[in-house]
């Protein structure tokens, strides 16, 4: 039940975190007084005036990324996973593909803590042969570096690696504590990537830091993960040319003594937008929630209003623009019944669900999720959207 709920959370802010990944943009705020937007007050803007701000800040976003600026990185990555000798470092080149094409910052996330296996990693100087299809070892070298050397359409790429001997276990996983990767195609730098884990000698805290540099593209991860019942925090950016378009600032209170996992206390987070929007999520007691998740109710209908007035007690989230203090909106929750079989009946079943709500300080009007960030209403943003990925898509080809 635990995982169910932990799920459920991260579902609930899918809607916001792919919105406002998108977002960036263009404040109107003269400096005095209150801030406008669209020549408005923002604390007289209505939702349809919201929801087009919202497009316009995740569009100018959209505009600031160009697929081209990635485009010889991929097709290396590409040229390389044809000649693949070593799946440990492909496994890390991948998850750089993946962080450039999709600016994916969970995936970059992962690459920061767990990409990094150490079992059976090659080393020394590698070179790949065109007329055998063969990779040569040039020189062993010494354990903890490896070079690969190919052609991308007649032109020398390299791909270098060094990682420590020290290891550390995290996340199940043995991973050295210090890795850096360097991608090149002749003169030119495509991709750098450095990454370093400490563990405290009680095992009780770990910090990880870690950067990736592509085409004036830079994204980061700085975490230090307390299991001693002390503030964990963590913060992932996205800049391009030293500009930060995104940024997500998270902490957090893990209790070792909880036992569900992970054994997370409380939490709380700010996603923002440069100087434009800024998304506050916060959890105070997810123990508390967790024991009245599991408290009996008469009927799956009492269990979800009653579990939806839990969320409206621990949970709490804010919208604001970043050059204000006034709060846009607020998140609430809510049970509500879908007539899942199509026959006009609302059985007392899986029928019931709870869905987050998106409540506009302006008016007090209450719009569910998947109603205000309908395909609909955000059209624009999401043609725009794919046609970018369409465009990474056809560099990959």
């Amino acid at each position: 039940m635990e995982e169910q709920i932990m799920k459920r959370l991260m579902k609930w802010l899918l809607p916001c975190v792919c919105l406002v990944t998108l977002a960036t943009g263009c404040s109107d705020s003269d400096g005095e007084g209150t801030p406008e937007r669209q020549g408005k007050p923002i604390t007289e803007l209505t939702p349809d005036e919201n929801k087009k701000e919202l497009e316009n800040i995740g569009m100018n976003l959209l505009s600031k990324i160009n697929p081209d600026d990635h485009a010889v990185l991929l097709k290396t990555i590409a040229r390389f996973d044809e000649i693949i000798p070593s799946p440990e470092i492909y496994s890390v080149l991948k998850s750089v593909g993946k962080v450039c094409a999709d600016t994916d910052l969970s995936e970059m996330v992962s690459l920061a803590s767990t990409r990094f296996a150490v079992v059976d990693m090659s080393y020394g100087t590698w070179e790949y042969n065109e007329s055998t299809s063969q990779w040569d070892n040039k020189e062993t070298g010494q354990k903890g570096e490896v070079t690969y050397k190919f052609k991308v359409d007649g032109t020398a790429a390299t791909i270098h690696a060094t990682y420590s001997d020290k290891t550390i276990r995290f996340e199940g996983r043995t991973v050295p504590v210090g890795v850096s990767m360097k991608v090149t195609l002749g003169t030119d730098t495509l991709a750098e990537l450095n990454s370093s884990i400490n563990m405290n000698e009680a095992e009780t805290q770990i910090s990880v830091n870690s950067s990736l540099s592509a085409s004036g593209y830079l994204f980061g991860v700085v975490a230090d993960i307390n299991n001693n019942n002390s503030e964990s925090m963590a913060v992932v950016t996205f800049s391009k040319d030293g500009e930060v378009l995104v940024s997500l600032a998270a902490n957090g209170i893990f209790d070792s003594n909880l036992r569900f996992d992970p054994p997370l206390k409380s939490a709380a987070g700010e996603l923002r937008i440069m100087d434009d929007l800024r998304v506050n999520l916060s959890c105070s007691d997810l123990q508390k929630i967790i024991e009245e998740d599991r408290k009996n109710d008469p009927t799956y209908e009492a269990y979800h209003k009653r579990m939806a007035d839990v969320y409206n007690q621990y949970i709490h989230g804010e919208l604001r623009y970043a050059e204000s203090e006034y709060v846009v909106a607020n998140i609430a929750f809510q049970a509500y019944a879908e007539d899942d079989n199509g026959d006009g009946i609302i059985n007392d079943n899986d029928d019931w669900n709870i869905e987050p709500l998106i409540v506009f300080s302006q008016d007090g009007s209450k719009y569910s999720f998947d109603d205000y960030f309908s395909e609909v209403k955000f059209q624009s943003l999401l043609e725009q959207c794919e046609a970018l990925v369409n465009k990474y898509v056809k560099l990959l080809k």
